[in-house]
């Protein structure tokens, strides 16, 4: 209907309705387009975290260090969190993203590429502060060399930011958020989730930023970390099993470790399991390899409510980004998706065992 057609049913002029569609939106009741109603609590993902413009630096051949090397530049948008999000709202789930961006044109282009995917009403925009950015330097077989990441910007993401949508957060059934945040921030997304029962995944970025979340970590539902964040955290270099019982121990009720190439390890109070990679060839990218594993895993519990069969859609998605350049690979949707994973299964039951 338009505004016209809904101010005569209720009897109230066109910009009186026009107000009340805003205010509706702005709080999250309806998504904007077509005024379709948000969907009730237990569909909602809210992902809080960073938002970036990412830029690749591609070598055209083997990197020689401390010399001039020949790169192929791209720029795309990135950011932990924000890339878990575009994954999500690709796979068509209800996704919000909480973070902050500058007053500039980094900012809104992040705002304007998501807004037909997630909702972005409650994206910040900040004047007088830059977008965060992150810089990849990649070697000309796709491996990271090393990652430069300016993202001052997340300071502003603390508990006095996040308390501030308290009303919205209640609308959510998982929240999702990266280390990149402030560790106030993170104190008070535990003991908010806990207090209103909502599902918590705490998602690792880096081994300098673990140091982020508490020391006493509870009740958290899901950490999703590598191994080397792992380590950095529990200052150990033991194993990827090892360091996934540690944070069992410690009050998760779930947690999945990863390691490059190697198989994956998950984890709850019950039991340690191992689960061996999706190997690619032709490796592309690897830049989105983690958040699209995440992304993977939150779709598969949405459709499965089990962790072991959650990591084959983790699993797959991550295998078929890294064959992309892109770090949300464009071709991505369910039905994409659910082809992709019958593929995954009729490989897995042929496979010499």
């Amino acid at each position: 209907m338009t505004q016209q057609a809904i101010a005569d049913c209720i009897g109230l002029s066109r910009p009186s309705v026009a107000n009340l569609i805003s205010q509706l939106i702005e709080r999250g009741y309806i998504l904007g387009k077509a005024y379709i109603l948000a969907e009730q609590k237990e569909d909602l993902i809210i992902c809080i975290g960073a938002a970036n413009i990412d830029h690749k630096l591609t070598t055209m051949a083997p990197m020689v260090l401390e010399t001039s090397n020949p790169i192929y530049k791209s720029s795309s948008l990135g950011g932990v969190v924000r890339n878990v999000a575009e994954n999500l709202g690709r796979l068509e789930l209800n996704v919000a993203l909480l973070t902050c961006v500058g007053g500039d044109s980094a900012g809104e282009e992040i705002i304007s590429q998501l807004r037909d995917l997630v909702q972005t009403q409650k994206i910040q925009k900040i004047a007088g502060q830059n977008t965060g950015s992150y810089t990849a330097v990649l070697s000309n077989d796709g491996q990271l060399v090393c990652g430069l990441a300016d993202m001052e910007i997340c300071t502003l993401m603390s508990r006095d930011w996040i308390a501030s949508y308290e009303s919205y957060l209640k609308k959510a059934s998982k929240l999702i958020v990266d280390t990149n945040v402030q560790p106030d921030c993170l104190e008070y997304l535990i003991e908010f989730s806990e207090q209103n029962d909502i599902d918590l995944y705490i998602l690792g970025v880096s081994t300098v930023k673990m140091q982020r979340i508490p020391p006493d970590a509870v009740n958290i539902y899901c950490g999703i970390f590598n191994l080397d964040e792992s380590q950095a955290y529990f200052k150990s270099m033991q194993t990827a099993e090892v360091l996934a019982q540690e944070w069992i121990q410690k009050g998760l009720k779930h947690v999945i470790v990863t390691q490059g190439t190697r198989p994956v390890i998950y984890a709850n109070q019950e039991a340690v399991y191992k689960k061996a990679i999706y190997l690619s060839e032709g490796v592309v990218d690897v830049t989105g390899a983690g958040d699209s594993f995440i992304a993977g895993l939150i779709y598969g519990i949405s459709k499965t409510d089990d962790f072991i069969q959650a990591i084959d859609y983790a699993l797959v998605n991550s295998h078929h980004t890294v064959l992309s350049p892109h770090s949300v690979r464009h071709n991505l949707n369910p039905k994409q998706f659910e082809k992709e994973m019958e593929i995954y299964k009729n490989e897995q039951v042929c496979s010499p065992q």
